[in-house]
C-alpha cells in the first residue's frame, strides 16, 4: 500500500489513497517543534518523532511513500530502505491542502482562518530568518555578490571614463587622442596635474611612472594645444570619483581572492579554471537556491490562495504584502502550474 506525507507549517500528515488520515503530528500546541522540524529537513538531519512517525505507517502495512517536498523525500530514503516517490503533482497532495482548515478540525487543531494564517505568518517568519542567516553566511553566496558588483563597478568606470574623455578633450584634445589609453592612468593625470599649463617634468616624474621620451610628447603637445580652456577643478572632483572607484575595485577583487582561497568547495576556489568559468559556476550556484525558495513557496501556497483578502490585509504589514507581491511576480509561473 501507498500513503502521501503531506508537510504544513502546524501539522504532518500521512494519508492514504482515499484521503483517509492513517498518522499525524500536530505541531499547533508547540510551534517550536514545527520550526525545529523545518530546521531539521533543511539541514538534511533527521528528527528523531519523524523516524517514529514512519515507522508507525510502515507497522501499519504501508510500503510506498509518496511526496511532495523534495528533501523531505531524501532524507526519508536515508533513514530505512523506505519506497520513496517524489510526485509532487499529484493531486492527492492538492486537494487535500485545498481543505487544510476541515483537515485540521479532524485531528482536533479547532482554528479558523484567521487563527490558521496568523499560526503560518509567525512561523514562517521565524524559518524566514533562519534561512536568511543561513544563506548569508555562506561564503560561495558572498563570492556571487562580489563578483556581481565588481561587474557594475567596471561598467561604470567604463561609462564615467567615457564622459571623462570628451569632457576634458575640450581642454586638452591630444592627450585624450589615444596617446594615453589607459582610462584611470588618464584620471590620474587630471586630477594630479589638471590645467595644461601645470604639465611639468618634475609633476610627471612625482606621479606617474613614464619614460623620458613618453614625458617630453607629453609637455610638448601641452605646450602647442589646440584646447580651450575649461573648469579644472570640476572636472577633477569628477575624476576623483573614478580614481576612488578604481581603488575600491582593486580592493574587492584582492578580497575576492582571500575568499576564493578560503572557500571550502573544491569547486568554487579552483584557479586553474578560468574566471569567466568561475563566475558561470558560482552563478549555477545561486540559481538552485532559487529554484529551492520557488518549491518552498509552492509547498505552502495551496492554503494562502484559499484565504479570504480581508485576512491576508488585516495580518501582513505594508512591507510584508510589498515582498509577497514580490514574490508572487517571480514565481508566477510556478504558482499558477500548481494551483490552477
Amino acid at each position: 500500500m501507498k500513503c502521501y506525507i503531506i508537510d504544513t507549517l502546524i501539522a504532518l500528515f500521512a494519508v492514504d489513497d482515499t484521503g483517509t488520515i492513517i498518522n499525524f503530528r500536530n505541531f499547533n500546541d508547540d510551534p517550536q517543534t514545527a520550526i525545529e522540524f523545518f530546521k531539521s529537513i533543511e539541514e538534511g538531519k533527521i528528527p528523531d518523532d519523524y523516524i517514529n512517525f514512519l515507522e508507525e505507517i510502515y507497522n501499519s502495512g504501508f510500503r510506498d511513500f509518496i511526496f511532495d517536498n523534495k528533501k523531505l523525500e531524501v532524507i526519508t530514503t536515508n533513514i530505512k530502505d523506505y519506497q520513496t516517490k517524489f510526485l509532487p503533482k499529484s493531486l492527492e497532495f492538492k486537494s487535500f491542502r485545498l481543505s487544510l482548515d476541515h483537515r485540521f478540525k479532524s485531528i482536533g487543531i479547532n482554528l479558523s482562518e484567521r487563527e490558521i494564517l496568523q499560526k503560518f505568518k509567525s512561523i514562517q517568519e521565524e524559518l524566514t530568518k533562519y534561512e536568511i542567516k543561513k544563506v548569508g553566511m555562506r561564503d560561495d553566496i558572498i563570492v556571487i555578490q562580489i563578483i556581481e558588483s565588481l561587474d557594475i563597478i567596471k561598467k561604470s568606470i567604463s561609462l564615467l571614463s567615457s564622459r571623462m574623455r570628451e569632457w576634458y578633450g575640450l581642454h586638452f584634445p591630444e592627450l585624450t587622442d589615444k596617446l594615453i589609453e589607459d582610462n584611470i592612468v588618464l584620471a590620474k593625470i587630471i586630477s594630479k596635474i589638471g590645467a595644461r599649463e601645470n604639465y611639468s617634468s618634475e609633476s610627471l616624474y612625482e606621479h606617474f611612472e613614464f619614460n623620458e621620451t613618453r614625458i617630453q610628447k607629453l609637455l610638448n603637445l601641452a605646450l602647442n594645444s589646440m584646447g580651450s580652456d575649461i573648469d579644472i577643478e570640476i572636472l577633477q572632483g569628477y575624476t576623483n570619483q573614478i580614481v576612488s572607484l578604481d581603488r575600491y575595485r582593486i580592493e574587492l577583487e584582492k578580497y575576492l581572492d582571500q575568499l576564493m582561497h578560503s572557500c571550502q568547495n573544491k569547486q568554487l576556489k579552483s584557479h586553474n579554471q578560468p574566471f569567466p568559468e568561475i563566475k558561470m559556476r558560482l552563478k549555477l550556484v545561486l540559481l538552485q537556491k532559487r529554484q529551492n525558495l520557488r518549491r518552498h513557496i509552492v509547498n505552502h501556497f495551496y492554503f494562502l490562495k484559499e484565504c479570504k483578502a480581508e485576512y491576508l490585509s488585516h495580518f501582513m504589514t505594508d512591507k510584508m504584502k510589498q515582498l509577497m507581491s514580490i514574490l508572487v511576480l517571480i514565481f508566477k509561473k510556478d504558482l499558477e502550474f500548481h494551483i490552477n
